[in-house]
């Protein structure tokens, strides 16, 4: 094996290496965002006995460092159909998708 050879077989162990860090350090920040919000939404001590906060999950999401290009809308605006007109075609899960993004009950 040549020295070229050895070095770019090097590289792309360490490419590897990177590629598995990121993955691992992206799963730890989702783990971390979602204790986040669990900890917001229902309290620290993860009790709900008093019910939730009234912090909804999307003004929270919005709240999180890095998501300064999501902004709130009014649910009047997601509820106009003309605003929504042709998601319906396009949205897998359309009605689930905007019963969740309003805060409705499933049903």
């Amino acid at each position: 094996m040549s020295a070229y050879d050895h070095q770019q077989q090097q590289q792309q162990l360490m490419r590897a290496d990177n590629v598995e860090e990121e993955e691992e350090e992206e799963e730890e920040d989702e783990e971390q965002i979602q204790g986040e919000y669990n900890e917001e939404y229902y309290g620290s001590d993860g009790s709900n006995e008093s019910g939730p906060e009234t912090m909804p999950w999307i003004a929270w999401f919005c709240s999180l460092g890095g998501h300064q290009y999501f902004a709130e809308v009014a649910d009047e605006f997601v509820e106009d159909d003309f605003n929504l007109t042709g998601l319906n075609s396009i949205v897998p899960f359309y009605k689930e998708a905007l019963d969740m993004i309003l805060d409705l009950e499933p049903g």
